[in-house]
C-alpha cells in the first residue's frame, strides 16, 4: 500500500490504510490489538570502531489504543518514524508470522506486509547466518534464534 507524501490527508490516509492492511493480514487481532514494534536506541558499545555509537534494536510489545496515531504522534515520538509525518517502522505479529515494514521515500510512503515470513527460505537462511555473525549484537542473535525455534 502506498500513500503520496504530499497528500492533503496524508496522516489520516497512512493511519487508515495501515490499520486495514495489518488487521486484515494478521499483524494483530482486532479484539486484542497487540504486536511488536522494532524499537531502537543509539548507545556506545565496545563493538563500535573508535567508540562510534551503535544502534541497538529490540522488539517492544505494544497495543493499539483508541487514540493511536502511527504517522503523526507515533512518528513524532520516534517510535514509528523519524518525526511528525515521516513514518519508518518494522512490526512483527506476536506469533512471529507477519512482518510489516513502513518507509517514506521521496514521493511515496510505502507499507508492505508479509504473511508467513517464517516460510520464506531466504529469511530463514539470513536469520541463521545472522545468529552466527559475532558483529551482530548478542540480543539480536538471541531474538533471531528464538524466532527460528518458535517458527520451525
Amino acid at each position: 500500500m502506498s500513500v503520496e507524501n504530499g497528500a492533503e490527508d496524508f496522516r489520516e490516509r497512512v493511519n487508515h490504510e495501515w490499520y486495514l492492511l495489518c488487521a486484515g493480514r494478521g499483524l494483530f487481532d482486532r479484539e486484542d490489538p497487540r504486536f511488536f514494534v522494532a524499537a531502537a536506541t543509539t548507545t556506545m558499545t565496545t563493538s563500535g570502531q573508535d567508540g562510534d555509537p551503535q544502534q541497538v534494536s529490540w522488539w517492544a510489545e505494544v497495543a493499539l489504543r483508541s487514540e493511536w496515531d502511527l504517522a503523526g504522534a507515533g512518528a513524532e515520538a520516534q517510535v514509528t518514524g523519524r518525526g511528525q509525518g515521516h513514518p519508518d517502522f518494522v512490526m512483527l505479529s506476536l506469533d512471529g508470522t507477519v512482518i510489516v515494514r513502513g518507509s517514506q521515500g521521496q514521493k511515496w510512503t510505502d507499507i508492505v506486509c508479509l504473511q508467513h515470513a517464517e516460510q520464506v527460505s531466504s529469511f530463514r537462511e539470513m536469520g541463521v547466518s545472522m545468529t552466527r555473525n559475532e558483529a551482530i549484537p548478542s540480543r539480536t542473535r538471541e531474538a533471531l534464534t528464538r524466532w527460528l525455534d518458535h517458527t520451525a
